[in-house]
């Protein structure tokens, strides 16, 4: 994938940049946050946004994945959506975290922008599947997920946290599967 925009409703999807790094912190410091692992209470310090601003620098040079800072239409940073390397996997992971405050005044915001750069992302690569992980039991989060075509795959320890993996496949895939 290249270093592109994406407009999602009335979102903008710019690419993340070193620049957007204050950004960055401003969003994962945030007491209240909504992200794949639900609304939790986050203790995140400069130093590791930083780190994971550089993460998400080096996948996009190295594997050519994108990462988007979501702005509303005030230019104000809403949000984050892109893509990870999961190396226990050596699959593809869409990751993602919007502020509360976004979703409160859009409910359907993680699921309008995920659907979108799902769909980019299987428009752009070759890949068959693409995965997700959650918390393990996160029912609510696996109700979403199961709304963006994501199905359970399965549980499996990644670093110091148990996890469910679920996937979705690409539009070819899923075509191909169903056709028998």
């Amino acid at each position: 994938m290249q270093s592109f925009s994406l407009v999602s409703g009335s979102n903008r999807l710019l690419p993340l940049e070193p620049s957007d790094a204050s950004d960055l912190e401003e969003l994962l410091t945030q007491a209240r946050l909504c992200s794949l692992n639900g609304m939790t209470d986050r203790n995140v310090d400069a130093d590791a946004c930083r780190q994971r601003l550089s993460d998400v620098l080096k996948t996009r040079i190295t594997y050519g994945l994108q990462t988007w800072k979501i702005v509303d239409e005030a230019d104000v940073p809403v949000g984050v959506c892109g893509f990870s390397v999961a190396e226990e996997t050596s699959e593809i992971n869409l990751f993602y975290c919007f502020t509360a405050r976004a979703m409160g005044r859009d409910p359907d915001l993680a699921r309008r922008v995920c659907r979108d750069v799902i769909d980019s992302f299987f428009r752009a690569t070759y890949f068959t599947h693409l995965i997700c992980t959650a918390r393990r039991g996160d029912h609510q989060l696996q109700r979403h997920l199961e709304t963006l075509g994501f199905a359970y795959r399965e549980t499996r320890q990644i670093g110091r946290h148990l996890v469910d993996v679920h996937q979705v496949l690409s539009p070819v895939v899923a075509q191909y599967l169903e056709a028998g």
